[in-house]
């Protein structure tokens, strides 16, 4: 049983947890169990910036590859686009009502131990792309059976 907030959900399935991954530049990583792919290319001009949630361009020159894909861990932060400070990544998905079994399959995207991007989300302010950037690291993440 598990409460979604205002919805109690009888289930015997146990919350995802996804593992984790590395991803290289020019490459992509299937999720196992979120029947998800995440894939990297680079991209010569700032042209379709993204939604932010499916797909993200980002300063190529302020990523450290392999970049890693895993779940949140406890005093996960990031700086949201557009928001302008740090917020704990728990708060975060308590304000974007994610629902709390879901929240382990969240992938969480890093470069060394910062957060790029909350897949299926948003990006991190720290990596946006500006009229200073000159490498774009396109991000996708593609929904379907791998």
């Amino acid at each position: 049983m598990i409460k979604v907030y205002s919805v109690l959900v009888i289930t015997s399935e146990k919350p995802l947890r996804i593992a984790e991954y590395e991803l290289q530049p020019k490459g992509e990583v299937a999720i196992k169990g979120a029947e998800i792919v995440i894939k990297a290319s680079f991209e010569d001009n700032a042209g379709d910036q993204g939604d932010g949630k499916t797909s993200v361009l980002l300063d190529a020159d302020l990523i450290h590859f392999p970049l890693k894909i895993r779940p949140r861990m406890d005093g996960d932060h990031f700086f949201p686009l557009g928001f302008g400070m740090r917020k704990k990544l728990q708060d975060y998905f308590v304000d974007e009502k994610v629902p709390r079994d879901e929240r382990d399959s969240v992938p969480v995207v890093l470069s060394g131990d910062d957060i790029v991007w909350i897949a299926g989300y948003r990006a991190d302010e720290r990596f946006k792309v500006t009229e200073k950037t000159k490498k774009f690291l396109r991000l996708v993440i593609v929904k379907g059976k791998f």
